[in-house]
């Protein structure tokens, strides 16, 4: 149940910063959050706090037919996290991966847009990437701004709550 109780709050978290930030286009810290999800809890904590903080945030912003992709595109991301979890322990790299997934995710979405709506040619992906190329910068650039600032340090404050989750009581 505690655990349950921290995945929540992480999404809660990350969707009202996305929520917060939504007048910033481009700019979200779910990743930065998904990302450390998944780097000190684990890949199911990551994924289902990508995952939640989309559909939540998604009640203020807007649903539709992108929010499942939104969904996953968030929770690989904190899949992302556990994966590379050794390797981002400092801030550059913490923030390098941000910078990735930035592209990643948006890159994501720009496939999902167009093999929904548009012809399948390589001209139309060519204009759907391009169109949005401002906004993928926007949202990657954020990422490193915000995973400078917080990335790290919500991984320790994570890993030590898991700490604290796993203490076991013996009773002599």
């Amino acid at each position: 149940m505690p655990r349950l109780t921290t995945f929540g709050a992480l999404a809660a978290v990350a969707a009202a910063g996305r929520v917060l930030f939504a007048g910033v286009p481009g700019v979200q810290p779910v990743t930065v959050v998904t990302v450390a999800a998944g780097a000190a809890l684990g890949a199911r904590a990551g994924f289902a706090t990508g995952a939640v903080a989309a559909l939540a945030s998604n009640f203020f912003l807007g649903q539709g037919p992108w929010t499942p992709w939104q969904m996953l595109a968030w929770g690989m991301c904190g899949l992302a996290g556990a994966a590379f979890s050794r390797l981002i322990r400092r801030r550059i790299p913490f923030a390098l991966l941000c910078f990735v997934l930035g592209f990643a995710f948006s890159a994501f979405m720009d496939v999902w847009l167009w093999v929904t709506y548009l012809p399948h040619t390589w001209q139309a992906l060519a204009v759907v990437v391009g169109q949005g190329l401002w906004f993928d910068a926007a949202h990657a650039i954020g990422n490193v701004v915000i995973a400078l600032t917080i990335g790290p340090e919500l991984r320790r404050l994570l890993e030590r709550y898991e700490r604290r989750l796993r203490t076991e009581v013996v009773w002599a």
